[in-house]
């Protein structure tokens, strides 16, 4: 069995030990060095050279969002941000997926050995992903200056409610390339809903970045909004997300109930009834991401009519979720990011 060596960069002894200790563990991985700052570890990158790296954002000397800039500038790797629960740290580790990022969790929660033990989860699982993902070359040029005229823009008076709509799912490397979706969508196009696998803190601020970058109003969904013409709704975090239809048209149904795939939101879940209550109206999209989660949904969407597209290997960040979905046959078409943009901007309503 290969190895995973993994460096941890946090200021905080607790935090350090606590990740030292889940993940060496884990019999797949072996963490080769830890530091309390970026400048302590950029010199040790090179002695140690790491697979994966953890990364808190908030540290003296040089705040996280530098190190990782100048990091996938001069020896890019899979780093997976450990971000707190402010506000602050949840717009911060956005820019983080932008700039490189593979993925984001919470900082754990070590309260009780139940906290401990579903963190260790989480955690591991989340490097073992970044492990094995593949970098696209064009995040190592992103600059601090596509953030420095950003602004909150006020939401749009979005379209009518959708006789059409879009399901979206996606996983790791997934906001990266909604964004680049969302940023090329342009004219009258159907109502969009989207299960991204993220942490309950952080689909807020994800929807409000992809709002700034968007000809299209993209919002944080709510129970009972309507599913409407030139909006993006992305299910938050925690949560799963149902399509229900009444008089009126689509709307979303937000629950907490039991993860599916381990997930919540589930993008089965999303699917499964999208293909129950919009079928032929429904075009279904699922990206990359490790796992299966979306595949059985995806076959669901095309049994019921629907047009259903998995994304291409060789554009995936991680070919896990669109892979599954190809061997069971759901997917009726299989695009390249600019080939799923291109099919996204014909979806009018």
């Amino acid at each position: 069995m290969r190895m995973t060596k993994v460096m941890i960069i946090d200021d905080s002894a607790l935090t350090r030990s606590v990740l030292q200790n889940i993940i060496n563990a884990d019999p797949g991985m072996q963490v080769v060095g830890t530091a309390i700052d970026p400048i302590i570890a950029a010199k040790k990158i090179g002695q140690v050279n790491p697979d994966v790296i953890t990364l808190d954002l908030e540290m003296p000397r040089m705040d996280g969002l530098t190190f990782l800039r100048k990091l996938m500038l001069t020896s890019p790797r899979p780093v997976v941000v450990i971000a707190g629960n402010s506000t602050k740290s949840s717009h911060n580790a956005i820019k983080a997926l932008e700039y490189g990022a593979i993925e984001i969790i919470e900082k754990p929660d070590i309260s009780t050995p139940e906290k401990l033990s579903e963190v260790s989860g989480v955690i591991c699982n989340a490097i073992k992903t970044a492990s094995e993902a593949t970098l696209p070359a064009t995040r190592y040029t992103m600059s601090t200056e596509t953030f420095a005229n950003e602004s909150v823009r006020e939401y749009s008076s979005a379209g009518d409610i959708s006789n059409k709509l879009c399901v979206i799912g996606s996983s790791t490397g997934g906001p990266d390339l909604l964004r680049e979706i969302f940023q090329s969508a342009t004219g009258d196009l159907c109502g969009f809903i989207v299960a991204q696998h993220m942490p309950a803190m952080f689909t807020k601020s994800f929807a409000d970045r992809l709002n700034t970058v968007s000809g299209l109003t993209i919002k944080e969904a709510s129970s009972g909004d309507y599913i409407r013409n030139n909006q993006v709704l992305i299910i938050p975090g925690d949560h799963h997300g149902v399509i229900k239809r009444d008089s009126r048209g689509y709307y979303i149904q937000l629950n907490r109930e039991e993860k599916v795939n381990r997930h919540r939101p589930s993008v089965d879940v999303l699917f499964n009834s999208a293909a129950q209550v919009a079928g032929g109206k429904a075009t279904g999209i699922l990206l990359t991401g490790m796992g299966d989660d979306g595949a059985r949904g995806l076959l669901s969407l095309r049994q019921s009519g629907a047009n259903t597209i998995a994304q291409s290997a060789s554009s995936c960040v991680v070919f896990g979720m669109p892979k599954r979905a190809i061997e069971l046959q759901a997917a009726q078409h299989i695009l390249a990011t600019h080939e799923i943009i291109k099919r996204i901007n014909e979806l009018k309503f």
